[in-house]
């Protein structure tokens, strides 16, 4: 069996390459341009072919049709919704190893969905079309792994960036993430009326960090876990409405 490796742009082909594409509007997309110097590949693999990558494109495009008839208006929120649940049928040989290379993001995102990038994010930072974290397909990996489709389609942006960015202790515990995702879920549709709930899983993870240790949490079973956070998030969401 032929072991095929996302193809990769270092750091610094991708900063050239996003200039090229920004200063010349050049925002299409040609099988030629897979193909184009200055990609590599994980050792002992094979580059996965262009026609792969007009597979991934039409996948996308696919799902957002589904979503929207104009998928030039699609909302942010339908965007990432649209990707994550169908993450697994678009990028259905996307192994551990690829996804963790900032490069395979950076080939992706510039030389096969920058159209599609900049629909989600248009003249945005350049960290959402470069490989970092923050890249307009990475974070979506990211939440899909952690939390599994369905769930990560639910969360709203904030709402995933303060588990998974801005928090080294949920960050790095997956349990702790899942649960407090599940808790902002169930808890979105119980608010009785309008309440900032991005502030509310702020204020959840700030008494996590303040009362338990990344050891502790380990040493709790799922079900510990789920109550804990969901007793936070409850409390947090009740000092808010009586403030409000």
């Amino acid at each position: 069996m032929t072991d095929h490796s996302y193809r990769q742009l270092n750091s610094s082909m991708a900063l050239i390459e996003l200039e090229s594409l920004t200063k010349n509007h050049i925002f299409g997309f040609s099988l030629e341009n897979i193909n184009a110097p200055g990609f590599s590949v994980r050792p002992n693999s094979f580059p996965l072919p262009p026609e792969r990558y007009s597979e991934i494109r039409k996948s996308i495009e696919v799902a957002l049709h589904d979503r929207s008839k104009n998928i030039e208006a699609i909302a942010s929120a339908d965007f990432d919704k649209c990707l994550i649940r169908n993450w697994d049928k678009i990028f259905y040989d996307l192994n551990a190893f690829d996804a963790s290379q900032p490069g395979t993001w950076s080939f992706l995102t510039l030389r096969v969905l920058f159209d599609f990038a900049l629909l989600r994010f248009p003249n945005n930072a350049s960290e959402r079309y470069l490989g970092r974290p923050r890249n307009v397909f990475w974070r979506l990996y990211q939440r899909q792994s952690v939390f599994g489709s369905d769930l990560a389609a639910e969360l709203l942006e904030d709402e995933a960036v303060q588990i998974l960015e801005r928090t080294s202790l949920i960050g790095s515990s997956r349990e702790v993430a899942r649960s407090i995702a599940s808790a902002i879920v169930r808890q979105r549709n119980d608010v009785k009326r309008k309440i900032d709930l991005s502030k509310a899983v702020r204020e959840t993870i700030k008494k996590l960090r303040r009362e338990f240790s990344i050891v502790a949490f380990a040493s709790m079973d799922p079900t510990e876990i789920d109550l804990t956070v969901s007793d936070f998030l409850k409390e947090a969401l009740g000092n808010l409405e009586e403030v409000g």
